[in-house]
């Protein structure tokens, strides 16, 4: 499947990076990205991370994704509809990211700095939903 027309249509004027990195055990390598964006260096560990069991300590200690330090705003990860994460970069760009997870893949979108986060958090929930009914 081409993925580069599905972060096609997650960036925008009102978003700044995106990606889709595979979620199954041992295959969290990125399928698509923006190219000009830092998320594109997610890491496998960053992926389990947002995966893991370790709820609480996401909350505590926050996370990286791509070598960004992120504080988790909710956590929606065990969600009947589309699992999710709202993060918040910290420092001076504090910018609104969502993942969602599917079946197969994480979609991480990070919107601009004016951006609303419902507006970041709608889009990937949207896509995810979509691709979700997809089987991925």
């Amino acid at each position: 499947m081409a993925w580069d027309g599905y972060i096609d249509n997650l960036m925008g004027q009102d978003m700044e990076d995106a990606v889709i990195v595979g979620c199954q055990p041992g295959q969290e390598y990125v399928w698509a990205s923006n190219k000009t964006g830092k998320l594109k260096d997610v890491t496998a560990e960053e992926v389990q991370v947002l995966q893991g069991h370790d709820r609480d300590s996401l909350f505590a200690k926050g996370l990286t994704l791509a070598g960004c330090k992120c504080t988790m705003v909710r956590d929606g990860i065990k969600d009947d509809f589309v699992p999710y994460v709202d993060l918040r970069t910290k420092g001076t760009d504090n910018s609104a990211i969502c993942v969602a997870k599917t079946n197969q893949a994480v979609i991480i979108l990070k919107g601009k700095k004016e951006t609303h986060a419902g507006v970041v958090n709608d889009k990937v929930l949207r896509m995810a939903d979509y691709l979700r009914k997809a089987n991925y």
